[in-house]
């Protein structure tokens, strides 16, 4: 629909779900029905993407293989309250079933050479069975093909990751968010606990699968020493990858009307200071650690987790293939110009 505006230079107010400027106003149009039947809609037009100039993030890469992104499902049925998820997507959680994905990553394969993907899901793995029903999909198709995905603590076991592994399933990415358990439960609303992420670490390290975890600095009611929990419960853990954030108040989220009522986004901030990764200081401020000191333990976070030996024996010790040094070695060019820029 506004695309079509755009073509015959129409109006936008009868297109629902778009919001614009007009004469210097903002403008909101009525909400946009959700489809229901994700199958429907048509493959990416991947032939309009010039790939070559593309390639995965430093360390994110898992094969040799040519890349592309894929999405599954839409919408994210738990309540943290920094995910922006829901405003987009709904709480809704809608999928597509497994012959459809497989058809689209069959298309990949023989129509563009693509044979890794990035599953952008907010969670794989929430529905077992489904996962379980892609997995045999892509088995019985005999595709050769390595891909990545998020999921949630307490949502994997065994023989779901044995599966996974088999599929060409090669890094599991999990938001663990904080290392205190009662940020976790009372401000983040997570739902989960240390021990299951504790737990789901350790099988999917079993089973093969290399480990991603994400982590937030900086959230309400975090303190020097709910920062400090988080950085050791991430080294603990020992993911192959731990990824630091400073908590970003995105628009429509509970922690953006907890921190306008609190009075915790500094003065002077504008829209582009709400990128997670800008360079400016963060959005948020708070009583005992102010942007400057969030800035300090975010990067306090990075060089105590990648810096250690346990960390460095292991990096060394587990390079088997080109894929991982390239890895180490993206990996430490991102480091150290991180530390230049700063």
């Amino acid at each position: 629909d506004l695309l079509n505006a755009i073509e015959k230079k129409g109006g936008y107010k009868d297109i629902p779900g778009i919001a614009y400027k007009d004469g210097g106003g903002g403008i909101r149009n009525k909400p946009r029905q959700l489809v229901d039947d994700l199958d429907t809609l048509p493959f990416p037009a991947r032939d309009l993407m010039p790939y070559s100039l593309y390639s995965p993030p430093p360390t994110k890469r898992v094969s040799t293989f040519k890349t592309t992104s894929l999405t599954s499902a839409r919408g994210c049925p738990y309540n943290c309250n920094f995910c922006s998820a829901h405003v987009v997507w709904t709480r809704r959680y809608r999928y597509r079933n497994p012959k459809n994905v497989a058809d689209e990553m069959e298309q990949c394969i023989t129509d563009f050479n693509i044979r890794e993907f990035a599953i952008t899901d907010e969670l794989f793995t929430l529905k077992r069975e489904r996962t379980l029903a892609f997995c045999e999909e892509i088995l019985n198709r005999r595709l050769n093909i390595a891909w990545v995905c998020m999921g949630r603590a307490g949502q994997v076991d065994e023989q779901l990751l044995r599966i996974m592994k088999k599929a060409g399933c090669k890094e599991i990415s999990f938001g663990l968010e904080s290392g205190d358990e009662e940020i976790l439960s009372k401000i983040i609303h997570k739902k989960n606990t240390l021990e299951a992420a504790r737990q789901s670490i350790k099988l999917v390290k079993k089973a093969g699968i290399r480990t991603h975890a994400s982590y937030m600095i900086g959230n309400i009611g975090e303190t020097v020493q709910t920062v400090k929990k988080t950085i050791e419960f991430a080294k603990e853990l020992n993911t192959d990858i731990a990824a630091f954030f400073i908590a970003t108040p995105l628009p429509g989220t509970e922690l953006y009307e907890q921190a306008l009522q609190l009075g915790y986004i500094r003065q002077g901030v504008n829209w582009s200071n709400f990128s997670p990764l800008s360079k400016d200081k963060p959005v948020m401020t708070l009583p005992g650690l102010n942007s400057d000191d969030l800035i300090k333990w975010h990067r306090r976070a990075i060089w105590e987790y990648y810096i250690r030996p346990r960390y460095l024996i292991k990096k060394i010790f587990g390079l088997r293939s080109k894929v991982d040094f390239l890895n180490l070695y993206n990996g430490l060019r991102l480091f150290f110009r991180l530390e230049h820029n700063r």
